[in-house]
């Protein structure tokens, strides 16, 4: 008895900072091993402290998607001397063996979605306060979280175990086989469909997934799916969902305050999604110990294709990309800045911002052909937010390149430009293979390590990572994929 006791006021204690901070604020707390125990599912704030405990799992990887989304890019090399296993990946020398190749952080986080929407039902029936209507956006929420993990699996590995039940504790134990790439994300769609009609259409939501983060996420893996299938109802479901988010009042943040995109973040205007950090709440963004050093900025600079994207644009505000988490106030009229300290290491990771939502429906309206002119005028409007000008570009694959570039130029450091690359030469069965491996053999001198490198670039499941050493050992359903045994 006195154990419950203590476990209640635990659980009040939480709950009041829960709800008393703001909606985009969030607890840091770890689920222990009891809370997952089935009595401790009783009451709505059961389910709530359980849901905190969920996105954490989500804060967990952000350095590992900014990592991924940006190591085998062009705009952002990293320091080699504190990125090592890292460095190997980035040179071609890919290897199961790598320490650094790791899904676990992604299956943590489904596994906690699973945990939560395979116990919420017990509540429903114990507790009046937790309405159908609360339980519903609830499990929209960890749908979202489930799809979202699954969907960086997915571009990363390629063919990867689904995981749709939970294994019941702080951990996942994945024991399925890999699935085909197209299953993977035909699953992830369900889920998405499903969480859409159930999910809250609250727009002051940013660190908790709306309806409007979960069709922006449909949009980004439909487009995902139009390069896999090259058909024409995949782009137009993409431009559909970027339709249905813009109904939600979203617009770009102004020129004169652009920077509170980044600092103090959460933008009323621009803001879908983002993962939360609050130095307050001792919540630190993992990037600042692994990336971003407010001492000597050593962790990463622009890359060899940086420069390329700003030819023609000088004067654009949005080459501050490393600097969104160096300072904590810029203003791009008065020049006014003021660094970070480091008690101010909480920067939040932008998942989609409104931004995202005209570049995607930029690209998939050139993939579905006869929208020039809007295409153009999509373009001109991220250009013109930051007082640069476009001139209009014909042609299909033109217009495609176009896209490709200010993405790179809107997106810099926000963990998207691999994906992006990767997205763009597949397209129509790898015809724009050859842009992607100037990319990657960039900086090559030796001929001979050239030759060999790019026999490696050439292969399209090198694009993809090798399955953890340790999972293929412990999961008799796995095998190492061919290419990499």
């Amino acid at each position: 008895m006195k154990e419950r006791i203590y476990k209640r006021s635990f659980l009040a204690i939480l709950i009041l900072a829960f709800v008393t901070t703001s909606c985009t604020d969030w607890l840091t707390v770890e689920p222990e091993g009891e809370l997952l125990k089935d009595d401790y599912w009783e009451t709505t704030e059961d389910v709530e402290a359980f849901l905190a405990s969920m996105y954490n799992k989500v804060q967990a990887s952000t350095d590992e998607n900014f990592i991924w989304g940006e190591l085998r890019g062009d705009l952002i090399e990293f320091n080699s001397t504190d990125f090592g296993n890292y460095t190997k990946i980035k040179s071609y020398n890919i290897a199961s063996s790598n320490g650094s190749i790791v899904w676990k952080h992604y299956y943590e986080a489904i596994n906690m979605a699973n945990t939560l929407m395979y116990y919420d039902d017990e509540v429903f029936g114990n507790d009046v306060t937790f309405t159908e209507e609360l339980m519903n956006q609830i499990e929209a929420e960890a749908l979202f979280v489930r799809a979202l993990n699954h969907f960086y699996l997915v571009r990363l590995w390629q063919d990867v175990p689904i995981m749709s039940s939970p294994a019941i504790s702080d951990t996942s134990s994945i024991s399925e086989p890999a699935s085909p790439e197209a299953e993977v994300i035909d699953f992830i769609i369900e889920d998405l469909l499903k969480a859409k009609d159930i999910a809250s259409v609250d727009t002051e939501l940013k660190g908790r997934a709306n309806k409007y983060a979960i069709m922006a996420l449909l949009a980004d893996v439909y487009l995902w799916k139009g390069a896999m299938t090259n058909d024409n109802s995949d782009y137009q479901l993409a431009a559909q969902y970027c339709d249905s988010v813009s109904e939600g009042g979203y617009s770009l943040e102004p020129y004169a305050t652009w920077f509170n995109l980044y600092s103090p973040g959460n933008s009323s205007n621009e803001s879908i999604f983002e993962i939360q950090f609050n130095e307050d709440h001792d919540e630190t963004n993992p990037i600042y110990s692994s990336l971003v050093d407010l001492t000597d900025f050593d962790g990463m600079w622009n890359g060899d294709g940086f420069d390329d994207l700003y030819d023609d644009y000088f004067g654009d505000i949005r080459q501050l990309t490393y600097f969104k988490y160096v300072y904590s106030v810029y203003s791009p009229s008065s020049s006014v800045i003021a660094l970070r300290t480091t008690e101010e290491e909480d920067a939040n990771f932008i998942y989609y911002r409104y931004a995202d939502i005209l570049l995607m429906k930029a690209e998939a309206l050139n993939e579905i052909g006869g929208h020039e002119a809007e295409v153009n005028d999509l373009l001109r409007t991220t250009k013109n937010r930051v007082l640069m000008d476009h001139t209009d570009i014909s042609g299909k694959d033109e217009l495609r390149l176009e896209i490709l570039n200010e993405r790179g130029r809107e997106f810099g450091a926000e963990g998207k430009r691999w994906f992006d690359l990767l997205r763009y030469a597949r397209k129509n069965n790898w015809a724009n293979q050859e842009y992607l491996v100037e990319i990657l053999t960039a900086g090559f001198t030796n001929i001979q390590d050239l030759a060999a490198y790019s026999a490696k670039v050439y292969n399209t499941s090198s694009y993809f990572l090798p399955y953890p050493d340790n999972d293929v050992t412990y999961n008799s359903n796995l095998s190492q994929k061919k290419y990499y045994e």
